[in-house]
């Protein structure tokens, strides 16, 4: 009677146990993919988080191109970022005979700039040329927009120092080295 293993069979079980333990013991020392994404993530944070096109309130922005480099821009401590912007103004949600501004600028900062405005009684889109200026230390940043109801742009950048938008308005990252 034939043993339920030959010879054959007893040494490529062994060898696939071999194999199986020898390659699991290196693909373990490598690095996982898993450990290359994170690390990839870790080092470039603004990697999903802004959005080629973003709404916030009525209004949405789409096609950010900051210093022709898109939604992401190294600049030097100070530098003016010249930006465009692609916008559309929901007026169904503004209220009416009242004129809105659109303001871009940097979280935490108290430099935002007026990018259009308009009355809330019809949609308005276009596309919008505007500088703004890099802070002065190393970091990174968000460009972020608001929408404010004001009379004049200069009362629309107040608003913004008084309350700056949340992340959810945030459609651009500014890299300072």
């Amino acid at each position: 009677m034939k043993n339920f293993f030959s010879i054959k069979s007893m040494c490529a079980l062994l060898c696939s146990i071999f194999f199986i333990v020898l390659s699991s013991q290196i693909l373990h020392a490598a690095e996982s993919p898993k450990d290359k994404i994170n690390e990839w993530i870790n080092s470039t944070p603004w990697i999903g988080l802004v959005a080629r096109e973003v709404t916030y309130g009525p209004i949405t922005l789409r096609d950010l191109d900051l210093d022709k480099s898109g939604r992401l821009v190294f600049a030097e401590p100070g530098e003016e970022i010249e930006a465009v912007v692609k916008y559309k103004v929901n007026a169904d949600t503004l209220d009416s005979w009242k004129l809105h501004h659109i303001t871009v600028g940097i979280k935490g900062q108290d430099n935002s700039t007026c990018i259009t405005h308009s009355l809330g009684i019809w949609n308005k889109r276009g596309k919008a040329s505007f500088i703004i200026k890099a802070p002065e230390e190393k970091g990174m940043y968000e460009v972020r927009f608001d929408y404010q109801e004001a009379l004049l742009c200069s009362d629309a950048t107040k608003a913004w120092q008084e309350d700056s938008p949340s992340a959810k308005a945030t459609v651009g990252i500014i890299i300072v080295e």
